[in-house]
């Protein structure tokens, strides 16, 4: 799937209110995989990947939302406006 194609998807979930993290689990099932092997793949916990996808994390950490946007082959915090580099943290702030 083209980086187009899933942003045309993110997109069109965005304007029906999907939340990012049912949005971003599509992605992965049209890929073959669920958040659990995006999150493995990214070296984190499900649970992290999916709590910074909901926005239940304050400040997500930036090197997840790399490496989450590298293995899923776009950036989904892009399409949320909840998210912005001001809720970014970067790892020297830890």
């Amino acid at each position: 799937m083209t980086p187009e194609a899933m942003s045309d998807i993110l997109r069109d979930l965005q304007r029906h209110k999907v939340p990012l993290q049912h949005s971003v689990a599509l992605l992965c099932k049209l890929q073959g995989r669920g958040i659990g092997g995006l999150a493995q793949a990214c070296g984190y916990h499900r649970n992290s990947v999916y709590k910074a996808l909901a926005g239940e994390v304050i400040q997500v950490q930036e090197d997840m939302m790399d490496a989450v946007a590298k293995e899923l082959g776009i950036n989904p915090w892009a399409f949320a406006p909840t998210i912005s580099r001001k809720n970014r943290v970067s790892r020297q702030e830890v």
